[in-house]
């Protein structure tokens, strides 16, 4: 639901939080959901290392002596293997410009579903074969834990790879309550157009802290001479942006997780499957006691959806949706798409 593991490597926001050890650190990014292959894997991890050392602006000769060291290896007849091409780039980082190397893994799920055991075996391998110089951070949708059942029968095979994150899991969800009123009160509104308690309360409702809604909904609402308080839930339905942004979390969930949620908007509880409940209950999706949605706003989308089916067993797939097969797909799967939600176009802004 963010970009916060991109923004994390880029430049000007690395060099703010690491200060001093950033010249020692470089950060690589890579986006997991595109990484399907073991060779791919590799790869992307060497390019990434070249150009994560370019955007942080590394002298020319040590840019060029990596450069150098990745083609000789790579340009090779008899070159070893990628893995094998990219522990020796790690072990020159390391040992002599004492270097170390964080790669950050952008929405893993599919990744880590779809590469062999072989592939997440040798991440492993080479990460305790330089303890030193290698770290991995890894965003998920779904819990790791929960992304080895859909492995089937060779869970077991990546558990050295889980066991990595185990103690270091952080569950990731929306704003709450006083975080989002602070964004409220200094992100968007002008001084003279400031909401008060009820007000903020209101459309923190309306959007449940989700940053994207929070966001896109206070954008709508910052032109506008008066603001509509007293109807901002029902006029922010009326959003095309509100609604497409609704669009994309829904595409984002599973079918299970989906099918939870048509039952929680029409309050059908006994419905729910408690597994279901769990990952929506994860993800911030469903909050509170009894479970409600975590936003008036997308639980007016899910009644929408649902609106014609009584009661549904699957979620409506439309022929002109990209993101959503018509076709049953092979049980514990993922989709195969890339993911909406991260905003490849978002900026900072201090």
């Amino acid at each position: 639901m963010s970009n916060l593991l991109r923004f994390v490597c880029e430049p000007r926001v690395a060099a703010s939080q690491m200060s001093d050890s950033l010249s020692r650190t470089l950060l690589v990014y890579l986006e997991g959901d595109l990484l399907l292959d073991a060779t791919g894997l590799y790869q992307a991890m060497i390019r990434g290392i070249l150009e994560g050392a370019r955007r942080f602006d590394w002298p020319k000769a040590e840019l060029a002596a990596l450069r150098h060291l990745a083609g000789r290896l790579l340009a090779n007849r008899e070159a070893p293997e990628a893995e094998e091409v990219l522990t020796e780039i790690i072990a020159y980082l390391g040992e002599n410009r004492q270097c170390r190397v964080v790669v950050v893994f952008d929405e893993f799920d599919s990744a880590f579903v779809e590469l062999p055991a072989a592939s997440l075996r040798g991440l492993r391998r080479l990460r305790d074969n330089h303890k030193a110089w290698l770290s991995y951070l890894i965003g998920t949708c779904i819990e790791l834990t929960c992304l080895v059942e859909r492995r089937g029968t060779d869970g077991a095979d990546v558990s050295k790879f889980t066991e990595l994150f185990n103690l270091h899991t952080f569950s990731m969800k929306p704003y709450t309550h006083l975080d989002a009123l602070d964004l409220i009160a200094r992100k968007i509104f002008e001084q003279d157009q400031q909401p008060n308690a009820e007000q903020q309360d209101r459309l923190y409702r309306a959007t449940g802290g989700h940053a994207k809604l929070l966001v896109a909904g206070l954008t709508a609402l910052v032109d506008r001479r008066h603001l509509p308080w007293p109807d901002i839930e029902r006029d922010l339905r009326e959003s095309a942006v509100l609604a497409e942004h609704c669009h994309e979390i829904w595409n984002d969930l599973d079918e299970g997780e989906q099918v939870a949620l048509g039952a929680l908007a029409a309050d059908r509880p006994a419905e729910v499957q408690a597994d279901d409940l769990t990952l929506l209950r994860l993800k911030g999706m469903v909050v509170g006691r009894p479970d409600r949605i975590f936003a008036s706003l997308f639980e007016a989308y899910v009644n929408r959806r649902f609106e014609e089916t009584t009661p549904p067993q699957s979620p409506p797939a439309s022929s002109d949706d990209p993101n959503v097969s018509a076709e049953p797909r092979p049980p514990g799967r993922p989709r195969r798409r890339a993911s909406k939600l991260r905003d490849p176009e978002a900026r900072i802004d201090w």
